[in-house]
């Protein structure tokens, strides 16, 4: 008759000593707060427009510029960015915009959205508006408008 060895515990690998050293290192996510982030980023998109010098700007400025300027034209925040997902989404697709087709020259994306709220502000004070708004999707995500801003550049336009 044979005689089973008592089943001691197996001895844990170097690599699940490496895993468990690394997983304990690993740091939390940061919880976005998009109030708090907006009010951060449009306190620095001001000082940007004082001066003038855009050349630091990120994709969260060009939200925050967004936020500034709809508020502006329409007279109301755009309550959608207040909730996370879409605050997220918003900053990666004007971060997109700024660095596929603005070569990441933020001042030649600021001057596309000057373009797009000048023509904005334009129906709305000729009383044209049709209750159709810039949201942020149409502004950073589709490329509708920047066809369209391309456009006035051939023709000469704008600048």
């Amino acid at each position: 008759m044979r005689h089973l060895k008592s089943a001691q515990p197996a001895e844990p690998s170097a690599a699940d000593l490496l895993d468990a050293e690394v997983g304990a290192m690993k740091k939390r996510k940061k919880s976005c707060n998009p109030r708090a982030s907006f009010d951060k980023a449009i306190a620095e998109v001001t000082a940007m427009r004082e001066s003038k010098d855009w050349k630091d700007a990120k994709g969260k400025h060009l939200v925050a510029l967004y936020v500034w300027l709809h508020t502006e034209i329409y007279g109301v925040e755009p309550a959608e960015l207040l909730v996370k997902t879409a605050y997220v989404q918003a900053c990666g697709a004007a971060s997109r915009l700024l660095k596929d087709d603005f070569g990441g020259d933020c001042e030649r994306a600021v001057g596309f959205m000057s373009w797009v709220w000048a023509k904005e502000r334009t129906k709305a004070k000729a009383g044209k508006q049709d209750g159709f708004r810039i949201g942020w999707r149409y502004q950073f995500a589709t490329k509708t408008l920047l066809t369209n801003y391309r456009v006035d550049l051939v023709r000469g336009l704008t600048r």
